[in-house]
């Protein structure tokens, strides 16, 4: 099996504290790998659709104002073009299950619940990173 390379990560969060701290841990850890921070969904339509700029994963955060993201990735996921097949994580506070299935059911390829510590974070974009098609063999949805 070809590994694939990761070479760009979009994080849409409208909390600035967390847009921070997830750019701080990836540079640490991938200094190699483009960040794109996303503040709102309306962005992430602007960056995907317009600008055509398309990330190699997308770590879209469930809640956010006027355009969350089920909104986001339900409209990415019924795209006619190869956008539908970008890897999106759902990342989210909440460990609620029907948000969680909410998640699967949209085509989200994972969930994660955010991280409470910096080094959880960094563990869990280790693996996300260095796992990825093992993750999707093993059917794993719910990252923590």
């Amino acid at each position: 099996m070809k590994e694939e390379v990761i070479r760009s990560i979009c994080l849409v969060d409208d909390d600035d504290d967390d847009r921070m701290i997830f750019a701080e841990v990836l540079s640490e850890i991938y200094p190699s790998i483009d960040l794109q921070l996303v503040e709102s969904g309306a962005d992430l339509s602007q960056k995907l659709y317009v600008e055509n700029n398309s990330p190699d994963i997308i770590f879209l955060n469930v809640n956010m104002p006027m355009k969350n993201g089920f909104d986001c990735l339900k409209e990415i996921r019924e795209r006619p073009d190869n956008l539908k097949f970008l890897k999106i994580i759902m990342f989210s506070t909440s460990k609620n299950p029907d948000t969680i299935q909410l998640s699967m059911q949209l085509g989200a390829d994972f969930y994660a619940v955010k991280p409470v510590s910096v080094n959880d974070l960094k563990n869990l974009i280790t693996k996300i990173i260095m796992d990825w098609e093992v993750l999707r063999h093993n059917k794993v949805f719910l990252l923590n």
